[in-house]
């Protein structure tokens, strides 16, 4: 075949593959692998399970086969959610908390409650720090955070919700790192008493060592609280820090440590 009849081939193939869409540079191609790298797709459900069963033995294999078992037999929600609960502890006992966090968000669906959402939110949440791998990890974040979501639209007056929020994306930044400590100094302002997120701030703060920013809102407070463990206790740790010895005991019998 001489070179100009094999130019013209290799033209038409080209044309070919361009017209019903196989083209690689393609803006849809384009499109999938930027959403693809931005939202980082984690394992499916049906290989965390297949996963997961890999690394029971025989007997937890036989407890779980029986728990299932119930669950399909259940003939009401009422005797469904009871069984699934089961299923839920039993993954908690192995920590899977992708699975264990699945079967309490199957919970939530039925009984459409903010404490139910929230219990699926903790677990998931959980995970995040506990999870062995990063596609696990994102299963985890991804999951709890939409479980805070729907337990803030059924209960928004409740800051829990929003605060757990926030920390997921602390814990994940993503693309805008300062998302999740922008949620927090804005519930900080709307709710100024709810010492969980204050309780936080500190966290954060002592995780970037901004230990003066630590003990002034650890100050403030114990003044409204001064028995509160935590924050006695994280008050302990930003001293001796600081290398501030001589005021650890005033602190250190609210938070049990002997002195």
């Amino acid at each position: 075949m001489n070179n100009p009849t094999k130019l013209a081939l290799i033209l038409l193939a080209c044309s070919v593959l361009v017209y019903f869409g196989f083209d690689v540079s393609s803006v849809d191609q384009k499109r999938a692998e930027e959403i693809r790298k931005k939202n980082l797709l984690v394992t499916g459900i049906e290989n965390i399970k297949m996963a997961a069963d890999a690394r029971l033995n025989a007997s937890q294999k036989a407890e779980l086969q029986e728990l299932n078992l119930i669950n399909q037999q259940s003939t009401n929600d009422s005797s469904q959610i009871e069984s699934l609960k089961k299923i839920t502890g039993f993954w908690y006992s192995q920590k899977e908390f992708e699975l264990a966090g699945y079967h309490a968000e199957e919970i939530a669906k039925k009984q459409k409650s903010s404490e139910a959402w929230s219990n699926a939110g903790m677990i998931y949440f959980e995970g995040i720090d506990q999870a062995q791998d990063e596609k696990r990890r994102l299963f985890c974040y991804q999951n709890a955070e939409t479980a805070f979501q729907n337990a803030q639209s059924l209960e928004p007056s409740n800051p829990e919700h929003e605060l757990y929020q926030a920390l997921c994306y602390v814990k994940v930044p993503g693309e805008n790192p300062m998302k999740g400590i922008l949620m927090l100094r804005d519930l900080e302002s709307k709710f100024p008493e709810y010492m969980p997120i204050q309780i936080n701030l500190v966290k954060l703060a002592l995780q970037t060592n901004q230990l003066d920013r630590a003990k002034s809102r650890l100050i403030k407070i114990l003044e409204k609280k001064r028995d509160l463990a935590e924050a006695n206790c994280l008050m302990v740790e930003v001293l001796s820090k600081l290398g501030e010895q001589d005021q650890l005991s005033e602190y250190k019998k609210f938070c049990n440590l002997k002195i």
